[in-house]
């Protein structure tokens, strides 16, 4: 799940397959995913992109992106 440290504001959180597909999609700050698609649990070594969008307390708008890989 996310954890916005610093951010007065949380837009939200999108998770990617590497085919682009959404995958997991949140508003909430206290929501995370579980590793599954469609109840699936995913493969170890599956990565996938995230993004995630908040406002800091001087009010910039912070756009950051990485990846996870799932481990188990």
């Amino acid at each position: 799940h996310p954890i916005p440290i610093g951010m007065k504001q949380f837009h939200f959180m999108r998770l990617y397959n590497r085919f682009g597909q959404l995958v997991f999609a949140t508003t909430d700050p206290g929501r995370g995913w579980d590793g599954k698609i469609s109840g699936t649990p995913q493969d170890p070594g599956t990565t996938f992109v995230w993004i995630a969008e908040a406002v800091d307390y001087t009010g910039k708008l912070m756009l950051k992106k990485g990846t996870v890989t799932i481990v188990k």
